[in-house]
Formats: structure tokens, C-alpha cells, sequence
């Protein structure tokens, strides 16, 4: 109907028809109002703009708009016959006020505003499909609004009244835009809680997202009369009331992490139950519950479930939802409650997140489960879990702190790829101890993976368990602090850190890469620690040269994708893992002789035993070689019991039932072998034994077939690398030097090199460490030492003595040991051959301490008067072991315990005599000088020895000599 103006007059009538005066006239107006009737007790009507009395502009809606920021953000737009919402030409944001009235039309009596629909006309042109939000307007705004004031006076909170909170409250409607077409907004919310405030008007902002790029143009109060702004107000008979107390959020708490707690794996509950508390006066008759399609921007709409329409989702008497379908919309989840009275709606409650995380695990079975840890990849937005420190270390950078990188190198120094000596590793520890995992679990499977974003040519890289504490701060030059120190120079050794568990591997392309840490997880949660603490680190050569270097991404990456990542299989019982094995045989630094053997040699085949303390394990691993570490692929070598029953390693056996593995064929040298052992059970892998080590040497020395046995002896002749043996150790003393000479590669004997002193050599031949037969009898022990030259004018005669012990590198002349004053044997030098082997015959010294229980043999070598010359020798520091000095040691294993005669006493002629003979008044050398000696109980024969020219002669004696006397021919 149309809006009428009427005109009232009446007059009274009696009884008898008797008719009074009219009265005053009385004028009132019809309202032109649009109304719809639904049933007896619910009808609506609509609030137009100067609709329903034209005449009185009744009812007055106010509009007007108000950019940001830009041009037209002072001025104000109540007289604009356009809305302007969105970015402006400017790209600054529009957003639109609009005010209605609620009581210029009269209210109907005893009923209540059930529904209020917000109609606005967006006008050609407008952009479609940008989220366009109603929002109550917190300010008391009037037509003189611009960009900083709400009424041309005061300030709102945020330029453009944009202050979620302060200027404007949450949306209560949300609408994709349309061009030239109606847009109808659900506003009744805003509209109950006006009333409820007792508020005679609705006071709304129609407001887009600051990241909106387009412009919507709404028809305003003074536009075209059919595209008007108008309020439609549903209306219910009778009057409730309207809840004006929120409830408030209690689960999911705010900032939690929902996991599926049903299940042993790592998963999101993705419909939680959610429950809140109420404490409202007016009773709450039911509950919308809204979550935020982006909890970070509510501009991206809502999700709204009722519980009038979809009852059996809520428990009305508890407080709780939960969801009718999952949650798969969004990660971060940001709800409010509604209680409702009868259609009346009370304030949402204050908003709160929590977190639905990415599915980083999965079920297998029923008892297995698998499990992805990454630096911040189960909550992004959050980064969550923050599980993962890790650095790396370089040379070539050594106070260099690397926590902040983005990338991890290992191998060469990532300063510079020339140099084959600089070198960086790895730190990497990932604590996964705050994850929500079963109580009961172990690992059966785990891989530490890296993403490898560059290669400089092939790179063997290791896995080992820090032992030393670091953080992401630590450097090369220390792990915490220029106040603390590695255990060994940059962490760079197995001082700070455990043996790798397995076997180093090859980086040599860009991707994925994985190291299998099974062991390490499992021995870490045995030990109640989820985490893994690792070092990675570059194997070179046998020189210590790193060939290549891989780049890592560290934790720092922004891709979290190629993040370290570790992954797990696991299953739900109580974790165990096999303890190490003890009580190796052979012990630690053993070196295997062959005993039954006349001469020092090495053991062909022997057993290895350990000792366990279960008997449930289903296998033994071992690995054995020249490498320490078990590195070196080269040298090591690696295998389990079923391998060796199989025959895969010739003839080599293992006694499972007594832990005992016979190696067939044992390699023999100057090197430690290496071994350590293991017992697995099923796919628990259990602990290594400690490292230790054997050594085989080769079979020393030879034989003439009839029990005579030779052996040279020198310093580190049979061992040198591996730890020499035997020990030796020669010094020369200088009876005018205080100065320790035992590092010098030569020995001066005789006169000192000075001229104006004498000079001593000082030698010890420890054999105690070689196995000899117990009835071992030297026959012979020869001294020789090569002299590289001699200077002089007169032959030297040097004697031997046997001496107390010493050591080599303090010992001078002031404080050389005691020595006998009796010789063992002496020998003139003389300076026709100043070049190659001297000899001293040691027989007596080696016999009598051999007889007493002593296999060390100390002697001096000094210079017999006080003329001579001075005789330069090569020592065992010399570099070439050739010309080291050494004994030649014959014996025979004297099972019959034959006592070998003493040392014979030489009488003429005297040591150094010049012999002559005389004919016919001339002098000429004698030829058959006659050689006389004291006579030696218990021998039946003997061996002489000449020294004619650089040649030694040995000539055997028949035992018919008995008048000790000889002559010899010369």
C-alpha cells in the first residue's frame, strides 16, 4: 500500500436522534509498509528509507562512506548517491556506514525480532565474488566521518574506522559480491543485541578484506529510490529474553594440539569434541558454534552449525559439539560459541585456537606405526615441533658461529673446495621428546634423511653419536664459549663422538639422502632419551684428504620440505636392546704368537670369544679390520654368523651356543686388526662391543735345518707402525756435553767430534715382549752398527760393558748409568774402511742374561786409553731402518739343558800388538802369529773369529784342541 494522508471529524448522536456539534478536525497519516504475514503469531516488515511516511521522512536511514587513506579520506560522502566499499583508484580501502532506526516505526507489542535481513543493491559494475562483511559499528559515527574521525572531532582507533575490536566488532554476516543485483545480509544478531542494549538504531559498517584489490559500488539512501538500502525485521509473538552472557570456551583448549588419542599413530583428530561452560542468567535453549574458515582472517568466512538445524551434533544438556563431518578445511581452528534463547541471540564468546596437525604418521596394523619428524612441519604457522638443533663446524672458519644457516656442509671447507686439508661436519640433534608418542614403544626402523641442494664431487660421508655437549652457537675453535674446549682439536675425532654405528656412505648427487640411525633411536629410548644427537663428518683418505663436500639444508630452511627429517617405524611394546658383548678375547692390544714355535712367529688361526648375558638373540654381527672406525671400506670387512655358517668366508666357523668364532687365516704384519661385536634379537639391534685390538706379526728369523736359529734384531724390526718391538734405544754421551743427544740420527764413538773429549755409546735391546723357547740358549750375538765415516789419525779400540738401564732421551754423561768394568768383548777400529758394518761380538752378555732370567740386554761402547780417532755411527733415529744398529742372535732351543761354556780369555797376543818378526837383522810382519787363550771348562770346541781387511772369517775348530793354542795363516 501507499502511504496516505486522512482527516478525522466526529460528532455525537443521541438517543432520539438528536445530533451535537463536529468536533476538531483531527489529521493522520496511513504508513506505507511492506509486510509479510508467515502465520498467527510470526509476520515481517520492511524499514525503507522515508518509506513508510514519506511526508515525516520517517523512517531516516544514514549513510555515507570512508576511504583510508588518499584522495577524498578527508571529505565526507552523506550526500553521495553511492557506496563505495573496497580499494579505491588510490589502492586504498572503502568501507561504508549505515545507520537504521528500530523505533521511528512502532514496534509491536509483546513480540520479539526473530530475523533482520540487511538488503543493499550493488550497483554495474561492481567486482563479484569479494567477501563483503557486515559489522556492528562500535563508534558513535555521524555524516561528518572521514579517514580519522568518527564525527569530525574525534579519532577513531584505526584510520578508516578499520579497528577490529575498538571501532568496528566481529562480522556478523558474511556475502560474495554480485554486480547489479540485490545483496541480502543476515543481520540479526546485530539488530537483537541493539535491542537488548536498548538502542534505538543498528548502527552498521559494510567493510572488505585490506587485501581486496577491486571496488564494490552500493546504491545509497539518496540513490535511486528502488535501490535503496532497507531493513527487513522478522517478528515472533512473545517476549523472551535475550542471553546476554557469552560461554566460554573450554575444549579444545586454546593453543592446543588436537591428536587422535584412539590411535598409536601420530594423527590429527580432525572432529574433536568441542565443550564450553555457560554461566548466563537466561537460559540457553540452544548453541550455534562458529569456526573461522583462516583463523587468521575472518574475512574468509565462517563455518556455522546450529543447533536447531543440526541437533544431533550438539548435546544441549553437556555443552558440547562435535562436528557432523571432519575438519579438513583448515590446520588452525578458530571457534566461538552462540547461546541462543528461542531464536534470541546472545553474545558470541571471546574466540580461541587450537591445532589440527598434519598427519605425520601412520598406522600399519593394529601395533605398528610409522612417524615423519621435521623441524615445523606438523603446525607450520606455529613451527611446531620445534625438535631440531643443528650447526656446522669448519676449518677454515674456526670462530665462525654457523647455528643460523640455512644449509649444513660436510667434507671440504665450504671457504674453499682447493684445499683438500680444510674440512667441515655436521651437528645435528633432534629431540622428539615433546611429541604426544605412546607410552609404550620402541623404533624398529629409523632413517635420518637430508636434502642435498649441492655436490662438489663425491663425498663419504659418516653418521657418529656426539658425546661432547654443543649447541647451535658452537664453533671450531669450542662447543660453549671461548672458555671451553672440545676433547679433541674442532670436535673432529672420537673423543667427541662414538664410532659410527655403521658404515660411512657416498654423497654424490643432489636429493635425498638417508642414513640409517635405527640403532642409535633405539639405544636412545632403551636409555629413556627421545632423541638423536649425531655428528656428520667427511672420510678421507688414508692421508686424512677429503675429496668432496655436500651442501645440506639445515633446519633453518625456509622450504620446510627439505628440512632434516627423521623417520621412524615403530611398535607398541616396551623397548629392550640387546647390552654389549664383554670379555672379548683376544684382550685389547694383544699380539698373537705362536707359542709351539721355535722362533717368534704369528699365529695362523685363532678363536674369538665374548661373553653374553641373555640367550635370546638371533644373531651376531661383527666387523673387523685396519680401520679403527670400521670406515675405511677397503680394509674393513663386516659379517654375521649366518655368513659365516654359510661358508662365505672360507673356512672360518662360528660356535653359536658358545659364542665363539674361529678366524682360519689370520693376516699377519706390521698393523693392529681391529674388531668389535654385536648381538642382535629380531629387530632389535643391539650395542657394540668395545673396540678392541690384536696384532699377528710375521715368522722372524730362519734356521739352518739342524736347530740352529738366527734372528736380526733391530729397533721396531718385527713391529714399528702398530708399536715397536723390539724396544731400542742408543745415545751417544759426550764427556763435555750436558746436552741429551738421543733424537740425533748419529753416534759419535771414541774421540768426540770436538777433539777434546771422549764419546760413549749407550745401547739397550729390550726383548722381554718376544716369545722365546723356554730352553733357548744363544750361541752367538753379534752387534753391528754402520759407520758413515770416521775422521782421525789413529785406530780406536772400543770395549763393550755390560750397564744397568737408562733412558734415551735424558741421559747424558753426568748421569749415565752404572756400567761393569769388565769387558765383554773389545775390537780395534782402525781407519782403513771408513765406511760399512762394525761388529762386536755380545755372546757372553746375551748367554749370561739369557741363563738369569733377563732378556734385556744394556751395554756401553767406550773407547779402550785415551788415543783413537772418532768413529761416526747411523742410530735408530736414522731414517732408513736399514743401517739401524742391530743384533744378529743365534741360538738353539736347549731342551737338554747343555750349559754353554764360558767366555774364553784371550793372553797373547796382547789387544793392539804390532806383530813382527826378525831375520837377518830385518823386520818383516810375522806370518804365523801363535794365538793363546785361557782355557774354558766344558769345551769341546770353539769358533774363531779374524778380522782381515772389511771381511769377518769364521773357522770351526775340531774338538781334538786342546793345548789352546793356534796359529793361524795368514
Amino acid at each position: 500500500m501507499r502511504a496516505r494522508r486522512g482527516t478525522g471529524v466526529v460528532r455525537a448522536v443521541s438517543a432520539t436522534n438528536q445530533i451535537g456539534n463536529w468536533s476538531n478536525a483531527y489529521h493522520f497519516q496511513l504508513p506505507d509498509l511492506n509486510t509479510v504475514v508467515f502465520n498467527a503469531t510470526k509476520a515481517s516488515v520492511e524499514l525503507r528509507h522515508h518509506g513508510a511516511l514519506p511526508d515525516l521522512n520517517t523512517p531516516h536511514l544514514v549513510d555515507t562512506y570512508v576511504i583510508e587513506n588518499g584522495t577524498g579520506s578527508d571529505d565526507t560522502h552523506e550526500n553521495s548517491t553511492t557506496l563505495t566499499v573496497g580499494e579505491v583508484s588510490t589502492g586504498y580501502q572503502a568501507a561504508a556506514l549505515i545507520r537504521i532506526p528500530l523505533n521511528e516505526v512502532p514496534q509491536p507489542s509483546g513480540a520479539r525480532v526473530t530475523e533482520a535481513e540487511l538488503s543493499l543493491f550493488a550497483e554495474y559494475g561492481s567486482v563479484e565474488d569479494e567477501p563483503v562483511a557486515i559489522r556492528p559499528v562500535l563508534q558513535p559515527w555521524t555524516t561528518s566521518a572521514n579517514a580519522t574521525t568518527y564525527d569530525g572531532t574525534n579519532a577513531w582507533a584505526q584510520r578508516g574506522g578499520r579497528s577490529i575490536g575498538t571501532d568496528i566488532g566481529g562480522y556478523v554476516d558474511l556475502v560474495d559480491s554480485v554486480a547489479d543485483d540485490w545483496m541480502d545480509f543476515d543481520v540479526t544478531e546485530a539488530v537483537q543485541a541493539a535491542m537488548a542494549a536498548g538502542q534505538n538504531h543498528v548502527s552498521l559498517m559494510v567493510y572488505t578484506s585490506s587485501q581486496t584489490t577491486d571496488e564494490i559500488t552500493f546504491t545509497s539512501t539518496e540513490g535511486s529510490a528502488s535501490e535503496r538500502p532497507y531493513l527487513t525485521l522478522t517478528w515472533e509473538d512473545g517476549t523472551v529474553a535475550t542471553p546476554t552472557a557469552s560461554g566460554v570456551n573450554a575444549a579444545p583448549t586454546s593453543g592446543s594440539i588436537v591428536w587422535d588419542t584412539a590411535s598409536h599413530a601420530l594423527k590429527a583428530d580432525r572432529s574433536p569434541t568441542f565443550s564450553w561452560t555457560y554461566s548466563g542468567s537466561t537460559t540457553a535453549t540452544g548453541w550455534r558454534v562458529f569456526i573461522q574458515a583462516d583463523a587468521s582472517n575472518d574475512m574468509a568466512g565462517l563455518y556455522t552449525y546450529d543447533s536447531r538445524s543440526t541437533p544431533a551434533a550438539f548435546d544441549i544438556t553437556n555443552l558440547t559439539f562435535t562436528p557432523p563431518q571432519d575438519l579438513t578445511f583448515a590446520q588452525e581452528i578458530r571457534w566461538m560459541v552462540q547461546p541462543m534463547n528461542n531464536g534470541m541471540l546472545g553474545p558470541r564468546s571471546t574466540s580461541t585456537i587450537f591445532y589440527l596437525p598434519n598427519d605425520v604418521g601412520e598406522e600399519i596394523n593394529s601395533t605398528h606405526a610409522t612417524l615423519s619428524i621435521q623441524e615445523g612441519s606438523i603446525i607450520p604457522s606455529t613451527a611446531y615441533p620445534s625438535v631440531t638443533s643443528d650447526t656446522f663446524l669448519d676449518t677454515g672458519n674456526i670462530y665462525t658461529n654457523r647455528g643460523a644457516s640455512s644449509s649444513l656442509y660436510v667434507g671440504r671447507s665450504q671457504v674453499s673446495t682447493s684445499n683438500p686439508n680444510l674440512r667441515s661436519m655436521s651437528l645435528v640433534n633432534m629431540d622428539f621428546s615433546s611429541l604426544p608418542m605412546p607410552g609404550t614403544y620402541e623404533v624398529v626402523n629409523a632413517s635420518l634423511e637430508f636434502t642435498a641442494i649441492n655436490v662438489y664431487q663425491s663425498t663419504y660421508v659418516a653418521v657418529g653419536e656426539t658425546t661432547t655437549a654443543w649447541t647451535e652457537s658452537s664453533v671450531y675453535a669450542y662447543p660453549a664459549g671461548n672458555n671451553s674446549t672440545w676433547a679433541s682439536a674442532g670436535g673432529y675425532s672420537e673423543d667427541d663422538f662414538d664410532i659410527p654405528f655403521n658404515p660411512a656412505q657416498w654423497v654424490n648427487a643432489t636429493g635425498t639422502t638417508a642414513f640409517n640411525v635405527t640403532a642409535l633411536v633405539q639405544h636412545a629410548l632403551a636409555n629413556n632419551l627421545a632423541e638423536l644427537e649425531v655428528v656428520l663428518f667427511p672420510v678421507g683418505d688414508r692421508a686424512g684428504a677429503v675429496d668432496g663436500r655436500v651442501q645440506f639444508a639445515s633446519s633453518e630452511a625456509s622450504n620446510i620440505d627439505v628440512r632434516p627429517r627423521l623417520n621412524l617405524t615403530y611398535r607398541i611394546v616396551d623397548a629392550w636392546v640387546p647390552s654389549q658383548p664383554t670379555g672379548l678375547t683376544p684382550l685389547d692390544g694383544t699380539t698373537l704368537w705362536d707359542t709351539s714355535k721355535p722362533r717368534p712367529s704369528g699365529l695362523n688361526s685363532t678363536d674369538f670369544t665374548f661373553n653374553l648375558t641373555y640367550s635370546n638373540h638371533t644373531q651376531i654381527a661383527a666387523c673387523g679390520g685396519g680401520d679403527p672406525s670400521f670406515l675405511n671400506e677397503e680394509i674393513t670387512t663386516c659379517w654375521t654368523h649366518d655368513e659365516i655358517v654359510a661358508g662365505l668366508y672360507g673356512n672360518d666357523t662360528f660356535d653359536f651356543l658358545n659364542n665363539t668364532y674361529t678366524n682360519s687365516n689370520l693376516s699377519k704384519g706390521d698393523f693392529w686388526i681391529y674388531w668389535r661385536v654385536r648381538a642382535d634379537q629380531g629387530d632389535r639391534i643391539g650395542e657394540w662391543s668395545s673396540v678392541n685390538k690384536y696384532r699377528v706379526p710375521e715368522d722372524q728369523g730362519s734356521d739352518d735345518g739342524n736347530g740352529n736359529h738366527t734372528l736380526n734384531l733391530s729397533r721396531g724390526s718385527i713391529f714399528d707402525y702398530s708399536g715397536q718391538l723390539p724396544l731400542v734405544e742408543d745415545v751417544e754421551i759426550d764427556s763435555n756435553a750436558t746436552v741429551n743427544r738421543g733424537t740425533s740420527n748419529t753416534m759419535v764413538l771414541g774421540v768426540n767430534s770436538l777433539g777434546t773429549g771422549q764419546s760413549r755409546i749407550l745401547m739397550e735391546y729390550d726383548l722381554s715382549n718376544i716369545p722365546w723357547p723356554s730352553a733357548m740358549t744363544p750361541t752367538q750375538m753379534m752387534l753391528r752398527m754402520y759407520q758413515p765415516g770416521v775422521s782421525g789419525t789413529s785406530s780406536t779400540t772400543i770395549a763393550a760393558y755390560p750397564c744397568s738401564g737408562f733412558t734415551e732421551s735424558s741421559v747424558v754423561w753426568a748421569t749415565a748409568p752404572s756400567c761393569s768394568t769388565s769387558e765383554i768383548t773389545r775390537s780395534t777400529l782402525t781407519l782403513n774402511n771408513p765406511f760399512g758394518w762394525m761388529e762386536w761380538d755380545l755372546t757372553s752378555l746375551a748367554q749370561s742374561n739369557i741363563a738369569n732370567g733377563n732378556t734385556t740386554m744394556t751395554f756401553m761402547l767406550a773407547m779402550v786409553g785415551t788415543t783413537g780417532s772418532s768413529h761416526s755411527f747411523y742410530s735408530s733415529e736414522y731414517y732408513d731402518a736399514t743401517y739401524h744398529p742391530h743384533l744378529v742372535l743365534d741360538y738353539v732351543d736347549n731342551v737338554n739343558g747343555i750349559v754353554p761354556p764360558a767366555q774364553p780369555t784371550l793372553t797373547s797376543p796382547a789387544d793392539g800388538q804390532v806383530l813382527y818378526a826378525e831375520s837377518n837383522g830385518l823386520l818383516t810382519p810375522s806370518t804365523q802369529p801363535a794365538l793363546t787363550w785361557t782355557p774354558v771348562s766344558g769345551s769341546n770346541g770353539l769358533h774363531r773369529h779374524r778380522r782381515q781387511r772389511d771381511r769377518c772369517l769364521q773357522i770351526p775348530l775340531v774338538g781334538g784342541f786342546r793345548n789352546h793354542e793356534h796359529h793361524l795363516p795368514l
